[in-house]
C-alpha cells in the first residue's frame, strides 16, 4: 500500500531508520550484530554508547542500520566520519540557507523553472492540490472523484506519481497499468491497488504529482532493470564559485 505522509515524515527524521520501539527490538539488533560481528554483547553495548553520547549522537537505529558494528563493513576510523539525524540536520541546515533550497523543496515550481531554462524534463501529467492550487496548462485535481477519473481516463500510462514535499523518493510508485474489469492499477512493483483505495491514499499528501515514466538506457537494465537509476550531485558554493563536491548513483535493486 501507498506510504501515507505521517509515516514518511518520521522516517525522514530518523535518516531512513526508525527508532527503536523497545527493548524486544533492540535485544534483536544485538543479536543480529553479535551473528554478523561475532563480538560479545558487552563489546557492542560499549561501541554503540560511545556511538549514542559522542559528539556526532548516533542512536541505536542508526549504529545497528548502518552496521557500524561490523569492522568488514565500516572501519573504526570511518565509524567516526557518521553522524546522527539530527547532527546532520544541524550541519544541512548551517550549510544551506532556506533562500537556496526553497524552490527545489517545491517538486513542481522546480520543475516548471528547469523547463523555462531549457532542461529536458518528464511530462508533467497532472497534480493533486489539496489547497486549490492552480498551475498554468496542467491538470489540477482536487477530489478523490477527479483523481479517479484521472487515473482510468489516461492513456499515458506508464505513469510515475510522487508526493511534492517529501524525500528521499518516500512515497514515490510507479503505475503499469489501469484493468478496466477490476476497476484496479497494477503498480510498477507487481502489487494491485484497487482504484478507490489508491486515490485515497493520494489524499492523505498536500499535493500529489503525476508524470510521464522515463525509461533507463539499455547499457543500464543489467544493472537497474527497469528501474529508473538517479546521480545526486552535492555541488559546494565556495570563493564565489560552485565546485562538485561529490557525486552519488542511486542505482535501484534489480530485483
Amino acid at each position: 500500500m501507498l506510504a501515507q505522509k505521517q509515516r514518511p515524515r518520521k522516517e525522514i527524521q530518523n535518516m531512513g531508520f526508525k527508532p527503536t520501539s523497545g527493548a524486544q527490538e533492540l535485544f534483536t539488533m544485538f543479536q543480529q550484530a553479535r551473528k554478523e560481528s561475532q563480538k560479545s554483547y558487552l563489546k557492542l553495548l560499549s561501541e554503540s554508547l560511545k556511538a549514542r553520547f559522542g559528539e556526532t549522537g548516533i542512536g541505536f537505529s542508526e549504529f545497528f542500520g548502518y552496521r557500524l558494528y561490523d569492522p568488514e563493513v565500516i572501519t573504526p576510523e570511518a565509524r567516526s566520519t557518521f553522524m546522527s539525524s539530527a547532527v546532520s540536520k544541524q550541519v544541512w541546515e548551517k550549510m544551506n540557507p532556506p533562500k537556496w533550497w526553497g524552490i527545489p523543496s517545491d517538486k513542481i515550481t522546480f520543475q516548471l523553472l528547469l523547463e523555462k531554462m531549457g532542461f529536458d524534463q518528464p511530462e508533467l501529467l497532472a497534480a493533486y492540490a489539496k489547497d486549490g492550487r492552480q498551475l498554468p496548462n496542467i491538470r489540477c485535481l482536487r477530489t478523490e472523484k477527479e483523481i479517479i477519473t484521472f487515473l482510468t481516463e489516461t492513456g499515458s500510462y506508464p505513469i510515475f506519481a510522487k508526493p511534492n514535499d517529501s524525500y528521499r523518493s518516500l512515497g514515490s510508485l510507479g503505475i503499469k497499468k489501469y484493468e478496466v474489469e477490476s476497476n484496479s492499477f497494477e503498480l510498477m512493483n507487481g502489487k494491485t491497488e484497487h482504484a478507490q483505495d489508491l486515490a485515497r491514499a493520494f489524499l492523505d499528501w498536500d499535493t500529489y504529482v503525476f508524470q510521464e515514466s522515463l525509461q533507463p538506457h539499455a547499457s543500464l537494465t543489467e544493472f537497474c532493470g527497469t528501474a529508473l537509476s538517479t546521480m545526486r550531485v552535492v555541488a559546494l558554493y565556495s570563493k564565489g564559485k560552485p565546485e562538485i563536491f561529490r557525486v552519488v548513483w542511486k542505482i535501484p535493486c534489480k530485483d
